[in-house]
C-alpha cells in the first residue's frame, strides 16, 4: 500500500512540478472557434502568457512562430486571455509534454515549467469531420477540424482497439507547409466501435468505429441450399459477426471470402416476398436491413380472350406463401390489373377483365409484398392465343374442344398431313359463345389421321392430330346383271400399304374388290367390286378393307327403255332397254298413270312384253323395277287403227278387222294419209282420236 502511495505522489509531482516561480494558474474556462481561443481566470491569479509546444517528450519545435495570450481584457472579475499566433492554427501541434508559461498579476515575471497536459482547459479536437469510416479490411482515410494534435502523437494516435499499436498519422509535421488541420491516418484491419484519444491525455476520448457492414447482393441457390450475401466489411473471424433473416440467428455460415463474402448454408425459403437481412460486427449493424425478394418464379401464363377476359393460370414456384397465407400477390399484366383468385406453391390463378384492344407479349409481374416476380424463360403474356384439348369426330362433323378459339372473323383452320397434298384451310365453322367448342364439316380426305392448325390473330395453337374412321362412297350404280361397284375410299390407313384387297358382302355373298388405286381425277383411293345379280335400291352391303369394316348403301341402276316394237297384228308391245329384272312380281309398269303390269307376258332384264289393249292410248310409260324408279320417262306412240270404211253414195260401212280396208291392204294403212284424196269417203279412228276425211 505505501508503495502505490510513492507512486501516486511521483506522478502527481510529475504533473504539477515542485519549485515552480509562479504559482500555478487556475484557469475557469474555454471557448474556442477554429478560429480562435479565449482562456478565462480570476482577474487577481496568475494567467498564461505564451504557449511552447514540443515536437517530442524533451524537444521544442523549432520551427513555431511567436504566440502569446493577450490578457488586457478584464470584466467584471474575470481575466480573458486571448491567444494570438503569428502561424496559422492549422499548424498548432504539439505532444503531452507541451509546456504553457504563466505570470502573477503584480509580477512580470514569467514560469514556462509548467505542462499543458495539467491543466483542464485547453482546445481539444474541434470541428472534428471524417470522410469515411474505415473498411474492416484497413484502409486510410483524411480527418479534419482544429487543434487535432494540440496534445497529440503527433505522428500516433492511441485508441482501444489496439491499446499496443497506436494509429499512425501520415506527414511530417515539422514541415512548415504542412496542415495540421487535414490529417491522413492508417487504420489496420479491425472491427466494431473504439476510443481514439487525439489529445493523448486519455481524458477526451472520441467514440469511433469501423465502417458498418455493407451487403451489395444476395444470391440464394435452391438447389445447394445456400444463401450468399456479397458485400463489404463483414471482417473476418465469424465468432465476432452476427446474421440474421427476419430476425432470426442463423448459426451454420462461413466468411468465405474475408471481408467481402458470406455463406449461409443449409438454408431452404419455399415462400415468396422479401427477407430482412442484418449483419452485426461485434457492436457495429448494417446501417439499414437489406430486404432480399425471393421473387415468384412464373414458367409458364395462360391466354384469354381479349373479348371475354377470365381466368388467367400461372405456373411455376413460390407462387403461394405458406408462412403467411394472408400476404397475398398483385398480380399486373401489362398494365391491366388481374384479380387474384387462389394459389398454390406451384400454380396461381386471377381474373383478367375483357380488353377491348387485347395485346402481344405483354409482361407479367406477380408482386409479394414489394418483390416482383421473375421468368427464367421470358414468360409473356398475349391475349387470345387458343388451345386445343381435344377432337372429335361424328356424322361428318369434327368438334375441337378447347380455349379462345374466337370468331370466324379473327380465327381458321388448317388441315395438313398424310394424304393432303396441299393444306386445307377452313374458314367455315360454328364457335361457342365461351369460345371452348367449335364445330366443322370435314371435307373428305385421303388418309384416316389428319393435323389441325388452329389460328387466331396470327397466334397458333397446339397441333391437334384426330383419326376418322373408314369411309365408303359409291360413284356408280350397278346394272342389274353382271354389275360393278365402284367405290371412292375415304379416311384410309395411309400408314399401311398392304396387297390385301377389300371385300364386299351383299345379302350374305362375299365377293373380292380390286386393290385400291389412287386415282388421280379425284385424289382418292378408288376399288371395283363385282357385285351379283339384282335389283332395288339402298342395298346394304359391308364393305372390309384389312382390319376396318364400315357398312354402305348402294341401288342398282334404273330401269330404261330404248324403244319399243310391236308383235306380227299389232297385238303386243315389247320394250328394249335395261335394268327390267327378271320377276314380273318387281316391275310396275305405268302408261298414262295406269297399271298395266298385269298385262305383261314375259320378262327378261333387257327386254319385257306386254299385251296392247285397245284402250291404250299414247303417253308416258313409267316403270319401277324393286322400288327403282325410271330416271326419264319413255312415250309410247302407237300405230292408227282403223275400225271400218263407209261408202259415201251408199252410206254403207264395211267393218274390218286385222288392219284391213275392204280391198286395201295393210300397206295402204301405213300410208293412210294418202287415203285422204280416194273416191271413197272412210273414217279414220286412232287410240289419239285422230279424224281423217
Amino acid at each position: 500500500m505505501k508503495q502505490k502511495i510513492i507512486l501516486l505522489i511521483l506522478f502527481l509531482i510529475s504533473i504539477f512540478g515542485l519549485g515552480h516561480s509562479v504559482i500555478r494558474p487556475t484557469p475557469l474556462d474555454i471557448k474556442y472557434d477554429d478560429k480562435s481561443f479565449t482562456i478565462t481566470f480570476n482577474y487577481n491569479t496568475p494567467y498564461y502568457t505564451r504557449l511552447i509546444l514540443y515536437q517530442n517528450k524533451t524537444t521544442p519545435r523549432s520551427e513555431m512562430a511567436p504566440n502569446s495570450f493577450n490578457c488586457s481584457l478584464i470584466i467584471g472579475d474575470k481575466r480573458h486571455c486571448v491567444f494570438h499566433s503569428d502561424e496559422p492554427f492549422s499548424r498548432l501541434w504539439g505532444t503531452p509534454y507541451s509546456k504553457v508559461c504563466a505570470r502573477e498579476v503584480e509580477s512580470s515575471e514569467e514560469d514556462c515549467s509548467f505542462r499543458t497536459s495539467a491543466f483542464p482547459y485547453f482546445p481539444l479536437a474541434y470541428n472534428l469531420k471524417y470522410s469515411k469510416k474505415p473498411k474492416t479490411s484497413g484502409e486510410d482515410i483524411v480527418v479534419t477540424g482544429t487543434y487535432l494534435r494540440f496534445m497529440g502523437g503527433p505522428n500516433l494516435i492511441p485508441n482501444t482497439f489496439d491499446t499496443t499499436k497506436p494509429l499512425v498519422v501520415k506527414g511530417n509535421f515539422s514541415d512548415p507547409s504542412f496542415d495540421c488541420n487535414n490529417l491522413t491516418i492508417t487504420f489496420p484491419p479491425g472491427y466494431g466501435s473504439f476510443l481514439l484519444y487525439y489529445d493523448e491525455t486519455g481524458l477526451h476520448p472520441l467514440l469511433f468505429s469501423y465502417e458498418s457492414p455493407k451487403i451489395s447482393s444476395i444470391v440464394s441457390d435452391s438447389s445447394k441450399q445456400t444463401i450468399t450475401i456479397n458485400g463489404d466489411n463483414f471482417y473476418t473471424n465469424k465468432d465476432l459477426v452476427l446474421v440474421s433473416f427476419d430476425g432470426i440467428n442463423q448459426t451454420n455460415f462461413i466468411i468465405s471470402v474475408n471481408h467481402t463474402q458470406i455463406q449461409v448454408n443449409n438454408f431452404n425459403r419455399v415462400d415468396p416476398g422479401p427477407m430482412s437481412v442484418n449483419i452485426t460486427v461485434k457492436d457495429v449493424s448494417i446501417e439499414e436491413n437489406y430486404i432480399y425478394c425471393f421473387p415468384a418464379i412464373i414458367t409458364s401464363i395462360s391466354s384469354v380472350s381479349n373479348h371475354l377476359g377470365g381466368m388467367v393460370t400461372i405456373k411455376g414456384e413460390k407462387l403461394s406463401s405458406t408462412l403467411n397465407p394472408s400476404l397475398t400477390p398483385s398480380i399486373t399484366i401489362g398494365d391491366q390489373q388481374c384479380t387474384f383468385n387462389k394459389s398454390t406453391t406451384t400454380e396461381l390463378e386471377c381474373t383478367l377483365d375483357p380488353n377491348e384492344y387485347g395485346g402481344k407479349n405483354l409482361s407479367v409481374n406477380v408482386n409479394f409484398g414489394g418483390c416482383n416476380s421473375t421468368s427464367p424463360n421470358g414468360v409473356s403474356f398475349t391475349y387470345n392465343i387458343p388451345t386445343l384439348s381435344s377432337g372429335s369426330y361424328s356424322n361428318g362433323l369434327v368438334t375441337l374442344i378447347g380455349t379462345n378459339l374466337g370468331t370466324n372473323e379473327e380465327s381458321f383452320i388448317q388441315l395438313y398431313g398424310d394424304g393432303i397434298n396441299d393444306t386445307i384451310n377452313i374458314d367455315q365453322f360454328n364457335v361457342s359463345s365461351d369460345e371452348k367448342n367449335l364445330i366443322f364439316k370435314l371435307p373428305l380426305l385421303r388418309c384416316t389421321s389428319f393435323n389441325i392448325n388452329f389460328i387466331r390473330s396470327n397466334n397458333t395453337a397446339n397441333k391437334l392430330s384426330i383419326s376418322v374412321s373408314l369411309s365408303i362412297n359409291v360413284i356408280n350404280r350397278p346394272t342389274v346383271s353382271n354389275g360393278t361397284l365402284n367405290i371412292e375410299i375415304y379416311y384410309m390407313d395411309c400408314s399401311v400399304i398392304s396387297s390385301s384387297a377389300p371385300s364386299v358382302t351383299v345379302d350374305n355373298s362375299t365377293s373380292q374388290c380390286s386393290i385400291p388405286s389412287l386415282q388421280s381425277s379425284s385424289g382418292y383411293y378408288e376399288t371395283t367390286c363385282p357385285i351379283q345379280y339384282g335389283t332395288g335400291i339402298n342395298k346394304q352391303f359391308t364393305f372390309k378393307l384389312n382390319s376396318e369394316t364400315v357398312n354402305g348403301e348402294f341401288s342398282y341402276a334404273p330401269p330404261k327403255v330404248d324403244n319399243r316394237t310391236f308383235s306380227e297384228g299389232h297385238i303386243n308391245i315389247t320394250f328394249h332397254g335395261n335394268n327390267f329384272g327378271n320377276s314380273t312380281s318387281l316391275i310396275q309398269v305405268y302408261l298414262n298413270g295406269s297399271d298395266i303390269s298385269t298385262e305383261i307376258l314375259e320378262i327378261k332384264d333387257n327386254q319385257f312384253t306386254i299385251k296392247r289393249l285397245n284402250s291404250y292410248e299414247n303417253g308416258p310409260i313409267n316403270i319401277t323395277v324393286h322400288g327403282n324408279n325410271m330416271e326419264s320417262l319413255f312415250y309410247l306412240t302407237l300405230p292408227p287403227v282403223i275400225y271400218g270404211i263407209i261408202n259415201k253414195d251408199e252410206r254403207k260401212s264395211s267393218k274390218l278387222s286385222g288392219g284391213a280396208i275392204a280391198g286395201i291392204t295393210i300397206g295402204c294403212v301405213a300410208a293412210v294419209g294418202a287415203l285422204v284424196g280416194c273416191v271413197v269417203y272412210f273414217k279414220l279412228i286412232t287410240r289419239a282420236k285422230n279424224s281423217f276425211k
